[in-house]
């Protein structure tokens, strides 16, 4: 099973800007441009990420309800009516309503259960509850008289080693349920 949520994609660019950035920081004359472009990894490390949630989280539910769901037009219905009404990955008001939705309620709750109860869940929520507000800082962040510090794409690639092993145990339930 081919994914575009696998790992290796998003690492891969996460590491780019990573080796990018570290290539600015590391120059003896750091000039204004240096630190745009600095910046400039930073911003788009966050926003890879943020896309990269929004993305996985998309496809596993596309997928599941094509398993599920014999009528084509009841499919497109869902996508346009339900899934792609969801823009953003805050746990409380995107996340964990998207999936009740899809999954039901039941099945979300055998899903979770055993994360709450092994301290997973509350890591997802709070990594997931930092990248948000940076996403959104950096998405909507111009650079004329922006003076915003942004996480260094480093910081971005152990948020993503944090988060990633449990979205893919969930992601890997809902692909057998």
């Amino acid at each position: 099973m081919s994914h575009s949520y696998k790992r290796s994609r998003i690492y891969k660019t996460l590491r780019n800007l990573d080796l990018r950035f570290e290539g600015l920081s590391n120059r003896k004359k750091a000039t204004q441009k240096t630190s745009e472009d600095m910046e400039l990894c930073a911003k788009a490390a966050v926003i890879e990420l943020g896309g990269w949630i929004e993305v996985s989280v998309d496809e596993v539910l596309i997928n599941y309800t094509t398993r599920k769901i014999a009528d084509p037009d009841e499919l497109k219905r869902i996508r346009k009516d339900v899934i792609d009404k969801v823009y953003g990955f805050d746990y409380t008001r995107n996340f964990r309503p998207l999936m009740e939705r899809i999954l039901g309620i039941d099945l979300y709750n055998r899903m979770i259960n055993p994360y709450a109860q092994d301290g997973r869940l509350q890591r997802l929520q709070a990594e997931l509850s930092t990248i948000k507000p940076h996403r959104n800082t950096a998405a909507h962040t111009n650079w004329t008289g922006a003076t915003k510090n942004f996480e260094a794409p480093s910081v971005i690639i152990n948020r993503l080693r944090t988060i990633y092993p449990i979205l893919m145990s969930m992601f890997e339930f809902i692909d057998k349920s």
